[in-house]
């Protein structure tokens, strides 16, 4: 609004303030956010809600000899910090031009001329500001960031060039009036994902909720809920769905409170602090594994030649939906870093790895300063952005494979050393380019090959040397690492089992993975029996690892084969310290298994792969005979259960551990296929390395 050319329509108001005092809950503004739908919302606030965030406050003081900037547009809910914490405390408000707040240099001289004491910026503001000025900050009392997640790397510059007298990480939806938490930033370990958002301010209250609307445990991902006199009154015109994120709930036995469901995801630290995760509708899932892309972006922006980057997801259907990342590079005038896709390589996890990595001189932002990803270019199915120059392939065998690469991947000017499920491929995918393959070919691609080496070229050696059939059953990682040697079974007879080069760099390089693949992905004979399969494979294994001690662990199916191979490893006078059962039925209870393998089309169709190949459908119906009949009997060794949070196997643990000489149970947040996926495959890797520490303390690795 333009005041000066309302002069008509003011005018026609009434010159003098309503009769009567305004009473606490009486509505002071309404204020408009997009929500994650993109359709205004008008937020009503009431007048406690503006006296709660500026009056009496833990987290900041501001008084008659503050200075206050003003960077927010009068719409954005930033601006009822900073216009009535001035106002309402006796401080002096100075509006500061939005061309020179977008000038970190201009921007820095302003807050030095008109001794700035006291300063929100959004964090996209404050990223740009930290990179070029990172000192523009010192001069200040205190300075608050937030309104998305931030870059920890910026957080740090800004603390060693001289940061002000209080930094403070602030966190809060405009339907909390602006602020609901705090966190005063002191330092950023060298590593960080992020910063914590802290703890709630005077007068707030602030939940970490479970689905069921208990409070999360300590590291559970929750769903933060706020409640307290900083809450808005409802939306303006809002529809009974818009105005059910406001509920009245009763949260951990205490008496009912209103409440307003953020749909923020968050966890508690040990330390006591509240550490973001991003929205929910920030958590994509592509082909069944939920993906936060603030962890990609998060991966991405630690790399020393990126300056901003923004994840998001395209494709419309399972075999389409890839994540692609915009990526601005630290420095402008030089080429993009070409070690940036190796690099991820080592930390991110395949489902995480960015399809595309287009490069950008900037990221959009909006009117309230956060980036705006609908402004980002489209990507369409066509040119490879993510690899550089593609290497054309030097021979009629090259030539046919990219061509297969682009029509399964749905893309164009594939190279050879392009990586398949770099590209966005999935396992599910792999499994039918291998069937498709080998029906129009005659050639069988097991599944195994792709775990070698995914690429163009790869393959094509592979296939030149006649090397397909003779792929391990069993595959060494690491395997002149020192620590007691782990056995995995990943039991992913569909897919091929890619997770386990993750798990294995997250376990570290001093630790011996061997990873076991099931019957089926490479070998025409399947034996019909658990037993049978753990034989076969324990040959294998041998081979590569003659002699224990060994601690053994199997996901899903591959807890069985991973049980038996246990028990003929202490047959023959190994030691087997552990076994690591992880979110699987137990043996002889047939409750939960499909003996006909007719399931198998349902599940995939769940994790969003669509219809399974017939070899699957095979696969899937001789697994579940064998698993049907195998009984398992008990072992002289200690079981370890994991189970996902979300399992539906649970009733099972005391069966398993009948069969033990004794058992202890972890619970992990995630579902069956996340629980060794994406981030919850850290935590599995952490509850292996605690195994293997404790047997080695034990003198079991001796």
């Amino acid at each position: 609004m333009r005041p000066e050319r309302e002069t008509e329509r003011i005018g026609a108001h009434a010159a003098s303030a309503p009769p009567g005092a305004p009473r606490p809950r009486d509505p002071a503004y309404a204020i408009y956010t997009s929500g994650s739908t993109g359709r205004p919302k008008g937020v009503v606030v009431p007048h406690e809600a503006v006296v709660r965030l500026v009056r009496g406050t833990d987290y900041v003081r501001i008084g008659p000899d503050d200075t206050v900037a003003q960077l927010a547009n009068p719409a954005f809910d930033a601006s009822t910090f900073e216009i009535w914490g001035a106002l309402l405390n006796g401080a002096r408000l100075v509006p500061i031009p939005k061309a020179t707040a977008i000038a970190p240099r201009a921007f820095a001289a302003a807050i030095a001329r008109e001794r700035i004491t006291t300063l929100f910026v959004t964090t996209a503001l404050f990223d740009a500001i930290a990179r070029e000025t990172p000192a523009a900050f010192a001069p200040c009392r205190t300075v608050l960031f937030g309104g998305e997640a931030v870059t920890p790397r910026r957080v740090a510059d800004v603390l060693r060039a001289g940061p002000p007298a209080r930094l403070l990480h602030v966190y809060g939806p405009t339907e909390a009036t602006t602020f609901a938490t705090w966190q005063d930033v002191r330092s950023v370990p060298e590593n960080a994902m992020t910063v914590p958002i802290g703890r709630a301010i005077a007068n707030a209250e602030v939940y970490v909720l479970r689905p069921d609307g208990e409070p999360a445990a300590p590291g559970e991902p929750g769903e933060i809920g706020i409640a307290g006199t900083g809450l808005a009154l409802h939306y303006l015109g809002a529809s009974e769905r818009e105005d059910a994120r406001f509920v009245v709930a009763r949260v951990g036995g205490l008496p009912p409170r209103r409440l307003y469901l953020t749909g923020d995801r968050a966890r508690w630290r040990d330390d006591g602090a509240i550490e973001f995760l991003g929205r929910d509708d920030g958590q994509v899932k592509v082909r069944g594994v939920r993906i936060e892309l603030r962890e990609v972006e998060g991966a991405i922006a630690r790399h020393p030649g990126v300056r901003e980057v923004a994840a998001t997801l395209h494709g419309e259907t399972s075999d389409t939906r890839r994540i692609v990342a915009y990526v601005v590079a630290a420095n402008p005038s030089a080429p993009p870093p070409a070690d940036l896709r190796r690099t991820l390589r080592q930390v991110l996890p395949t489902p995480m790895f960015p399809a595309e990595i287009v490069w950008i001189p900037g990221l959009p932002l909006n009117a309230s300063g956060k980036v705006d990803r609908r402004a980002l270019p489209s990507v369409d199915a066509s040119p490879v952005a993510a690899s550089g120059i593609p290497v054309p392939p030097r021979d009629p065998l090259e030539t046919d494979l990219v061509r297969r690469f682009e029509e399964a991947l749905g893309r164009r000017g594939i190279g050879i050393h392009d990586r398949f499920f770099e590209l966005g491929g999935h396992s599910l995918l792999a499994a039918r380019f291998a069937d498709d393959y080998e029906r129009e070919t005659g050639i069988r691609l097991p599944l195994t090959a792709m775990f070698v080496d995914d690429s163009v070229a790869g393959l094509a050696q592979a296939i030149r040397i006649g090397s397909l059939s003779a792929h391990a059953d069993v595959a060494p990682l690491h395997p002149r690492g020192t620590r007691l040697p782990f056995v995995y079974v990943h039991g992913d007879f569909m897919a091929g089992g890619f997770h386990s080069h993750a798990l294995a760099r997250q376990l570290g390089p001093d630790q011996p993975v061997y990873v076991v693949h099931p019957h089926g992905l490479a070998d025409r004979s399947i034996p019909t029996t658990i037993e049978a399969m753990a034989a076969d494979r324990l040959r294998a294994l041998r081979a590569l690892c003659p002699h224990g001690p060994y601690v053994v662990g199997g996901h899903c199916n591959g807890a069985f084969v991973a049980f038996e191979l246990a028990r003929l490893l202490l047959g023959e006078g190994e030691r087997v310290p552990a076994v690591i059962v992880v979110d699987a039925v137990a043996p002889g209870v047939s409750a939960g298994l499909d003996p006909d393998g007719t399931g198998a089309s349902a599940v995939l169709a769940e994790l969003g792969f669509g219809a399974p190949t017939d070899r699957m459908n095979d696969l899937a119906h001789r697994l579940y005979r064998a698993m049907r009949d195998y009984r398992g009997r008990p072992l002289d060794v200690h079981l370890v259960i994991v189970r996902s949070a979300e399992s539906n196997a649970s009733a099972h643990d005391e069966s398993w551990r009948s069969l033990a000489r004794s058992a202890e149970l972890q619970v992990l947040p995630g579902d069956h296929v996340t629980l060794v996926t994406e981030a919850g495959g850290e935590r599995f890797a952490s509850v292996i390395r605690g195994v293997i520490d404790r047997a080695t303390a034990r003198g079991d690795a001796a």
